[in-house]
Protein backbone atom coordinates (compact mmCIF):
# COMPACT_ATOMS: atom_id res chain seq x y z
CA UNK A 1 0.00 0.00 0.00
CA UNK A 2 0.92 3.61 -0.70
CA UNK A 3 0.20 6.48 1.61
CA UNK A 4 0.88 9.97 0.38
CA UNK A 5 1.06 12.83 3.56
CA UNK A 6 1.53 16.74 3.19
CA UNK A 7 1.45 19.17 6.02
CA UNK A 8 1.39 22.66 5.92
CA UNK A 9 1.37 25.94 8.32
CA UNK A 10 1.97 29.11 8.59
CA UNK A 11 3.45 31.57 11.72
CA UNK A 12 4.64 34.64 12.80
CA UNK A 13 8.48 34.23 14.01
CA UNK A 14 11.86 35.82 14.07
CA UNK A 15 13.78 33.78 11.17
CA UNK A 16 15.95 31.60 13.35
CA UNK A 17 19.23 32.88 12.30
CA UNK A 18 18.28 35.97 14.12
CA UNK A 19 17.42 33.61 17.13
CA UNK A 20 20.38 31.67 17.07
CA UNK A 21 22.21 35.53 16.97
CA UNK A 22 20.53 36.78 19.99
CA UNK A 23 19.64 40.33 18.75
CA UNK A 24 16.16 41.72 18.20
CA UNK A 25 14.41 40.39 15.95
CA UNK A 26 11.16 41.03 13.85
CA UNK A 27 8.34 38.47 13.61
CA UNK A 28 7.39 37.75 9.95
CA UNK A 29 5.02 35.43 8.27
CA UNK A 30 6.48 31.70 7.77
CA UNK A 31 5.48 28.98 6.17
CA UNK A 32 6.32 25.35 6.81
CA UNK A 33 5.71 22.33 4.61
CA UNK A 34 5.94 18.54 4.03
CA UNK A 35 5.47 16.17 1.07
CA UNK A 36 5.91 12.39 1.81
CA UNK A 37 5.42 8.86 0.29
CA UNK A 38 5.14 5.64 2.65
CA UNK A 39 5.14 2.23 0.57
CA UNK A 40 4.34 -0.83 2.57
CA UNK A 41 5.38 -4.10 1.51
CA UNK A 42 2.97 -7.75 2.98
CA UNK A 43 7.15 -8.53 3.94
CA UNK A 44 6.86 -5.89 6.90
CA UNK A 45 9.26 -3.83 4.93
CA UNK A 46 7.89 0.15 4.80
CA UNK A 47 9.64 2.80 3.05
CA UNK A 48 9.31 7.07 3.36
CA UNK A 49 10.72 9.58 1.39
CA UNK A 50 10.11 13.06 2.54
CA UNK A 51 10.95 16.46 1.52
CA UNK A 52 10.43 19.76 3.59
CA UNK A 53 10.71 23.27 3.66
CA UNK A 54 10.95 25.53 6.51
CA UNK A 55 10.54 29.31 5.56
CA UNK A 56 12.33 30.64 8.97
CA UNK A 57 15.12 28.08 8.35
CA UNK A 58 19.01 28.86 7.47
CA UNK A 59 19.94 29.66 3.81
CA UNK A 60 23.37 29.03 2.67
CA UNK A 61 24.27 32.60 3.42
CA UNK A 62 22.66 32.09 7.55
CA UNK A 63 24.60 28.97 7.65
CA UNK A 64 28.22 31.05 6.73
CA UNK A 65 26.78 33.86 8.70
CA UNK A 66 26.17 31.86 12.33
CA UNK A 67 29.25 30.01 12.04
CA UNK A 68 31.58 32.74 11.42
CA UNK A 69 30.00 34.23 14.97
CA UNK A 70 31.60 31.33 16.72
CA UNK A 71 30.10 28.25 18.74
CA UNK A 72 27.79 30.01 21.10
CA UNK A 73 24.96 30.91 18.23
CA UNK A 74 25.52 27.62 16.91
CA UNK A 75 24.51 26.27 20.11
CA UNK A 76 21.89 28.87 20.47
CA UNK A 77 20.48 27.59 17.22
CA UNK A 78 20.04 24.17 18.18
CA UNK A 79 19.34 24.43 21.52
CA UNK A 80 16.37 26.53 20.10
CA UNK A 81 15.20 23.99 16.87
CA UNK A 82 15.41 21.07 19.57
CA UNK A 83 12.95 22.78 22.20
CA UNK A 84 10.83 24.07 19.54
CA UNK A 85 11.04 20.35 17.46
CA UNK A 86 12.13 22.09 14.51
CA UNK A 87 13.94 21.97 10.91
CA UNK A 88 16.95 24.50 11.16
CA UNK A 89 17.62 24.04 7.62
CA UNK A 90 15.60 26.12 4.74
CA UNK A 91 15.38 22.84 2.71
CA UNK A 92 15.93 18.97 3.48
CA UNK A 93 14.97 15.51 2.74
CA UNK A 94 14.73 12.70 4.33
CA UNK A 95 14.83 8.54 3.48
CA UNK A 96 13.45 6.17 6.22
CA UNK A 97 12.73 2.62 6.30
CA UNK A 98 11.81 -0.19 8.64
CA UNK A 99 11.23 -3.61 8.49
CA UNK A 100 9.55 -5.90 11.27
CA UNK A 101 10.30 -9.45 11.96
CA UNK A 102 13.91 -9.97 10.59
CA UNK A 103 14.91 -12.93 11.02
CA UNK A 104 12.60 -13.17 14.37
CA UNK A 105 9.51 -12.09 14.76
CA UNK A 106 10.93 -10.01 17.63
CA UNK A 107 13.42 -8.46 15.68
CA UNK A 108 13.00 -5.23 14.02
CA UNK A 109 15.24 -3.06 11.70
CA UNK A 110 14.85 0.80 11.54
CA UNK A 111 16.97 3.76 9.73
CA UNK A 112 16.81 6.91 7.92
CA UNK A 113 19.46 9.37 6.34
CA UNK A 114 18.18 13.32 6.46
CA UNK A 115 19.94 16.07 4.12
CA UNK A 116 20.14 19.16 4.65
CA UNK A 117 19.15 20.48 1.06
CA UNK A 118 21.42 23.77 1.45
CA UNK A 119 24.63 22.95 2.83
CA UNK A 120 24.58 19.43 1.99
CA UNK A 121 25.48 17.48 4.91
CA UNK A 122 23.90 14.45 6.53
CA UNK A 123 22.88 12.35 9.54
CA UNK A 124 22.25 8.97 9.32
CA UNK A 125 20.92 6.61 11.86
CA UNK A 126 20.11 3.02 12.19
CA UNK A 127 18.53 0.99 14.84
CA UNK A 128 17.84 -3.29 15.67
CA UNK A 129 15.60 -3.76 18.34
CA UNK A 130 14.53 -6.61 19.85
CA UNK A 131 10.93 -7.15 21.67
CA UNK A 132 10.61 -9.00 24.90
CA UNK A 133 7.01 -9.06 26.57
CA UNK A 134 7.63 -6.56 29.03
CA UNK A 135 11.54 -5.17 27.47
CA UNK A 136 12.88 -4.28 24.20
CA UNK A 137 16.78 -4.10 23.71
CA UNK A 138 17.97 -1.92 21.20
CA UNK A 139 21.33 -1.49 19.27
CA UNK A 140 21.83 2.28 17.94
CA UNK A 141 24.31 3.77 15.63
CA UNK A 142 24.24 7.65 14.19
CA UNK A 143 26.72 9.21 12.07
CA UNK A 144 26.88 12.96 11.27
CA UNK A 145 28.47 14.05 8.69
CA UNK A 146 29.84 17.14 6.25
CA UNK A 147 31.99 20.06 6.44
CA UNK A 148 32.87 21.12 10.21
CA UNK A 149 30.61 24.29 9.19
CA UNK A 150 27.85 22.51 8.23
CA UNK A 151 24.17 21.61 10.10
CA UNK A 152 25.09 18.15 10.35
CA UNK A 153 29.38 18.39 10.46
CA UNK A 154 28.82 20.55 13.67
CA UNK A 155 27.67 18.02 15.50
CA UNK A 156 30.02 17.72 18.75
CA UNK A 157 30.17 13.58 17.69
CA UNK A 158 30.73 12.30 14.23
CA UNK A 159 29.74 9.08 15.28
CA UNK A 160 27.40 7.27 18.24
CA UNK A 161 26.89 3.96 19.36
CA UNK A 162 25.13 3.09 22.02
CA UNK A 163 22.57 0.18 23.42
CA UNK A 164 19.17 1.32 24.98
CA UNK A 165 16.69 -0.83 27.18
CA UNK A 166 13.34 -0.21 27.79
CA UNK A 167 11.17 -1.72 30.45
CA UNK A 168 7.43 -1.33 29.93
CA UNK A 169 4.91 -2.08 33.18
Amino acid sequence: SAVVHAEWSMARSPRLIDTALGGAAPSARHHEATLGLTYSLPSGLSVTAEVAYNGAGLNRSDWQQLFAQGPAPVGALFAATQADQEMAARRAWMLYATQKGVLWKQLDVTAFVRQNAVDRSHLAWAELRYHWPRFDLALQWQRGSGKADTEYGALPYRQVVQVVGFVYF
